[in-house]
């Protein structure tokens, strides 16, 4: 194993680093934990710190009811990986912003769980997404979910080799009354494809904070729903909606990808209908 914890006593977190929010701060570390790690191994690993797998695809495998957290060690992890079909599974990078997940011929993540009659929620925190070229970096898909899905991102941030290409793929197919949530919160990270959302519930919703949205978003779809930005950068011109979706701004701004130097404030709005 090529890492330690950084910071540690007796098991305990001195305050110095944060690897999972508040949850982690000066606290013992949770035993219930899976790891992966470019030195593990998928089959002689066991998920513990000491003998962690090596790939994130194997660790969705692994998860149960009990035991639901996937911790990331430094690296870039290049597999199409399909989370898996429990609810609240968290993947977070063990140090925020040295975790890249890379699609290699499809999607970097693909969340389309299994029958649930109940809130479904799904949550990535501190990574890097790439995908690319003709690649979906998050797509999210409701099929067999009788209920919600909600999609947490914390700090993410999702490259393209091709703007156009979808950053997020909302890709409904799920019952109309089934709603798909986005909860994006960031601190300045940056989402350089096209966000792209097919609504088919007054229940949807999408909201970002502190996010770069150079890529722009398409919200698809005749459907009354709430899309949110606060104190967020958005494509110029970079923002399409379907008649009746209903879209708040505060605190934003246009920018363009190539010079975020050139931006434009965005007036406070709320509940603006389309």
């Amino acid at each position: 194993m090529a890492y330690k914890l950084p910071g540690i006593t007796n098991g305990i977190v001195d305050g110095v680093a944060e690897f999972w929010g508040a949850k982690f701060h000066n606290s013992i570390i949770p035993q219930k934990v899976i790891y992966v790690d470019k030195n593990g191994s998928d089959n002689s690993g066991d998920g513990n710190f000491a003998n962690p797998y090596l790939t994130l695809g194997k660790a969705m495998k692994m998860v149960t009811a009990t035991c639901l957290h996937i911790v990331l060690m430094p690296g870039e992890y290049a597999e199409d990986v399909t989370w898996a079909d429990r609810n609240n599974v968290e993947v977070s990078a063990f140090i925020p912003g040295t975790v890249t997940l890379q699609s290699v011929t499809a999607f970097a993540v693909s969340i389309n769980p299994a029958a649930a009659s109940g809130t479904w929620t799904a949550t990535l925190r501190g990574s890097t997404v790439y995908h690319l070229d003709g690649d979906v970096g998050i797509q999210v898909n409701n099929a067999t979910v009788a209920k919600r899905i909600n999609l947490m991102l914390y700090d993410v941030d999702i490259e393209s080799d091709t703007a156009t290409d979808h950053a997020i793929d909302v890709n409904r197919s799920g019952g109309a009354g089934d709603a798909i949530r986005i909860y994006a919160v960031g601190h300045g990270n940056t989402i350089e494809g096209l966000v792209d959302y097919i609504t088919e519930s007054t229940d949807d919703r999408v909201r970002f904070w502190g996010y770069r949205l150079v890529g722009g978003i398409t919200i698809t779809g005749d459907i009354v729903m709430e899309v949110c930005f606060v104190n967020c950068g958005i494509l110029t011109s970079g923002e399409a909606y379907g008649t009746g979706n209903v879209s708040s701004h505060f605190g934003c701004y246009n920018e363009t990808d190539d010079n975020p130097n050139v931006h434009t404030l965005v007036a406070d709005d709320a509940d603006t209908s389309h």
